[in-house]
């Protein structure tokens, strides 16, 4: 996140009690990335610019938890089971839930 601030891309604003991520001055498509890398851009733009940091952090720890620590083809319960053990009480079961489901319609969750 930084290394994309230091490039322009990103503009992170930390005045507050909370990060402020917003797009930075450079066009992302004007600089040197290759056509695969501009999708890839536009999409995370897309699904999650407009989140905010608590939903980023349910959504990055859901994919680090159903993707790295889990058995491969995990169940549902037990990713869940995971991120309530890791998050305690942070994060209610319909946000949970709704974070879980939100990932496997993009597709980058696979679980049962």
């Amino acid at each position: 996140m930084y290394e994309l601030e230091s490039e322009g891309y990103l503009s992170i604003d930390t005045s507050k009690s909370t990060h402020a991520i917003r797009l930075g001055s450079v066009n992302v498509s004007d600089t040197l990335l290759s056509k695969n890398e501009l999708e890839i851009a536009s999409d995370v733009l897309e699904h999650f610019a407009h989140k905010s940091p608590m939903d980023l952090e349910a959504l990055a720890t859901m994919d680090y938890i159903a993707n790295f620590i889990s058995p491969q083809n995990a169940g549902d319960k037990s990713i869940i089971h995971e991120f309530k053990s890791i998050k305690g009480t942070k994060f209610n079961e319909k946000t949970i839930t709704h974070t879980l489901m939100e990932l496997k319609d993009l597709g980058l969750v696979r679980s049962k």
